[in-house]
């Protein structure tokens, strides 16, 4: 069922076998894989069935980053980000999960086949095909080769996981999520070894607690770290933070505009794979690429994903680079005045043939283009220094608001440059096309860089607590019945959307609690 904890009365005390502390995507794929296992489960939830300002203001925080976005990287509501994600979904490759030389703190406790068969349950939970079927397709074009390995994206069907499960948790006489909830603290035993409350609050003031076999954070990147360091009346440092390791080696997917490829005559359409969106089975797939595991291994390089978008020499020109900045910037009346003054005899030859040729290209798959832009997910290494930690500042319930210390290294930058140069060379050796990638070519571009807003490695998981937040089973280091399931706990995060390896690694750790609860502590 479904209930919201403001209908409750203040200081309501109830008890369950399993405490879910978010009901996001992991939050509701790890309920759903335990309902018919007799568990009661209550999962509490920030926000209501809708995002609303006043919820969405306890995601603020602050950073070296200015503009970091915080609240806009997170959803609070019953199905989490799912409510404002583009569905994407990558299998992350084998190698990420291995121990590489050359990035350090890299290397996962567990192996890519452990997650492998959950992978394959996760796709009724994300509406993915049973088989890649874009595989062959993508084989086959010019991009493909044994340097360059061709991948797909699978877009979740349909997209929010919270309204494609409401009506299900609704009916659930095994799992109440509480609505409006949003958890403050983590009761920890003075001996620090188990959780033996969870405390939450609603906005208007209501106190509430879950007494549980097992808690599971299943908040996010940001949150989980936040709420673990925050819950510190027990232990000063935080919750399963003796080796100060909660909250460090923080990572994102840097998504940077890298590169334009002009491409053969009347080739255009074996491209279309990648710049449009194809339709199998009911389900949105479209290709990226990167180079391949065996290249990366030996010229020691991190991963990087390419996606692809149709490119027109057009947006070089002076007047389009303005309009653009004017457009992503924000028009004002000075702003326009000034862009005026500068382009407004060339917006009759410029400006309107490009965005001609960009409408028509939008609306017209077949339409004929000479050039693709290409758009980088790029891994970044786990460096401790890159770190979440507590703000000064606390949000509306009194919780200190999570503050963010983010920088991107130079190895990064390295890799990326030697990736695209080997790409460049295997492009030409096979008459592919010329591949731009030098800064001063693309610097027009630059407006196109962002973030993917996957905050990976704040509870990292490590065989040694020293080294991490988590065991392999996603257990927090040294406290017996608290789990985290988000990808906050990935050692080192690819350059794959994680959503994918996220409802797996939920559902596995499902099984887990099915097999196991008995023997945790009451």
């Amino acid at each position: 069922m479904i209930t919201d904890a403001r209908n409750l009365p203040s200081g309501e005390q109830l008890e369950c076998d399993v405490c879910i502390v978010g009901a996001g995507i992991a939050g509701i794929s790890l309920a759903r894989s335990l309902e018919q296992s007799g568990m009661r489960v209550v999962i509490l939830e920030s926000g209501g069935l809708h995002p609303t300002p006043e919820t969405d203001a306890l995601s603020d925080g602050e950073s070296n980053l200015p503009d970091y976005p915080f609240a806009a990287s997170r959803v609070r509501s019953f199905g989490g980000s799912s409510c404002a994600w583009t569905g994407a979904c990558i299998q992350m490759d084998e190698a990420d999960f291995e121990s590489r030389s050359w990035v350090p703190h890299s290397g996962w406790p567990i192996k890519a086949r452990d997650i492998s068969p959950y992978l394959d349950r996760a796709r009724e939970t994300l509406g993915l095909p049973e088989k890649d079927r874009l595989r062959d397709d993508l084989a086959k074009t010019p991009l493909a080769s044994d340097i360059v390995t061709a991948k797909t994206v699978a877009y979740a069907t349909p997209r929010n996981v919270g309204a494609r499960f409401q009506s299900e948790i609704e009916k659930s006489a095994s799992i109440n999520c509480l609505l409006n909830a949003t958890v403050t603290n983590l009761g920890l035993e003075q001996d620090g070894e188990r959780i033996n409350k969870v405390k939450a609050r609603t906005l208007d003031g209501s106190e509430m607690e879950v007494a549980a076999r097992s808690v599971v954070l299943t908040a996010g990147g940001l949150e989980n770290a936040r709420l673990l360091l925050a819950s510190n009346d027990v232990a000063p440092e935080g919750v399963g933070n003796s080796h100060d390791t909660v909250g460090r080696y923080h990572m994102e997917h840097p998504i940077r505009a890298v590169g334009t490829l002009s491409i053969r005559p009347r080739q255009h359409r074996q491209y279309l794979p990648y710049t449009d969106v194809v339709k199998r089975d009911g389900v949105a797939l479209k290709g990226t690429f990167g180079v391949s595991a065996k290249c990366r291994q030996n010229n020691e390089l991190l991963d990087m994903n390419l996606l692809v978008y149709r490119y027109s020499m057009m947006e070089e020109m002076a007047s389009v680079v303005g309009g653009k900045a004017l457009a992503q910037d924000g028009v004002t009346v000075g702003k326009l005045l000034e862009y005026a003054a500068t382009h407004n005899v060339r917006f009759a030859t410029e400006v309107l043939p490009y965005i001609g040729w960009h409408v028509w290209n939008k609306v017209h798959k077949c339409a004929r283009f000479n050039h693709v832009r290409f758009m980088a997910f790029v891994e970044q290494e786990p460096n401790p220094e890159n770190r979440i930690a507590l703000s000064d500042r606390r949000d509306a319930l009194g919780v200190p608001l999570a503050k963010l210390t983010y920088s991107e290294s130079a190895r990064m930058e390295d890799s990326m440059h030697r990736s695209l140069a080997i790409m460049s060379q295997d492009f030409e050796a096979r008459g592919v096309g010329t591949l731009r990638y030098r800064a001063d070519e693309i610097r027009h571009l630059r407006a196109y860089d962002a973030y993917g807003l996957h905050p990976m490695g704040s509870t990292r998981m490590s065989r040694d607590p020293k080294h991490g937040v988590v065991d392999a089973d996603c257990r927090v280091h040294g406290v017996k019945n608290l789990f985290v399931a988000s990808c906050s706990v990935f050692p080192t995060g690819g350059a794959a959307n994680p959503t994918w390896t996220i409802v797996a690694l939920a559902l596995r750790l499902g099984d887990y609690l099915r097999q196991n609860l008995r023997t945790l502590p009451a």
